[in-house]
């Protein structure tokens, strides 16, 4: 059953589901790239800096804007898109997705140096740039 017509019971589920969703990111960030993009231990009411009753509150609000207003309006821009027009963007879409994975996929399996290596340095590119990108916030 749809949660759409029932702003409340679709502000608590926004809220919850989208707060365990954050926790959940932050532990697996954690866990992969050894940091966290993002700290809210300077909020009140925080749980190990990972989220925070604002962010909560505030998730519940975007599920209404997203189910309520977005959804309706992404469902009429979709529709105007012809049934096999739709499959045939879906399918070209997945295919190079499809290709793109197995590519990786065959790299990350060859356990190569230089594919570790790459991986390090894009993950200490992508810290840097964002604790610069914070600094400047």
């Amino acid at each position: 059953q749809s949660l759409s017509g029932h702003l409340l019971l679709l502000y608590f589920a926004g809220a919850v589901l989208a707060t365990i969703f954050e926790y959940l990111v932050a532990v697996i960030m954690n866990r992969l790239l050894g940091s966290v993009w993002w700290d809210y231990s300077e909020k009140p009411f925080n749980y190990k800096g990972v989220i925070c009753l604002e962010s909560t509150i505030a998730w519940g609000f975007y599920a209404i804007i997203v189910v309520e207003y977005l959804n309706g309006f992404m469902m009429k821009m979709v529709s105007v898109i012809p049934f096999h027009t739709g499959i045939l963007i879906t399918s070209t879409v997945i295919l190079i997705y499809g290709i793109d994975f197995f590519y990786h996929f065959l790299d990350a399996v060859g356990l190569s140096g230089s594919y570790r290596n790459r991986v390090v340095k894009c993950k200490d590119i992508v810290v840097e740039r964002y604790q610069r990108f914070r600094e400047r916030w």
